[in-house]
């Protein structure tokens, strides 16, 4: 959608986004596990889980091994 907000922006030269804005943690995230991370790596974990949910891998014995895991990077956002 447009984002007339970003007019403010003059070298800016996309005006436009892709805003998340009904994006809740889900309950088995607890605080431990998401203290440190910030928007962009919960969206991140969050899309990598439901990949493999969707993909009827989370209960995967080789997941569970440590034979196996999911590598993410982002070049923008939280660590």
């Amino acid at each position: 959608r447009a984002m007339p907000d970003w007019e403010i922006y003059t070298d800016l030269r996309c005006k436009i986004a892709g805003p998340v804005e009904h994006f809740e943690i889900p309950k088995h995230f607890n605080r431990k596990v998401t203290r440190g991370m910030g928007r962009v790596a919960l969206m991140s974990v969050i899309c990598a889980e439901k990949a493999l949910a969707d993909a009827g891998l989370i209960d995967h014995p080789i997941l569970k091994s440590g034979d196996a895991g999911v590598a993410f990077g982002s070049s923008a956002g939280s660590v």
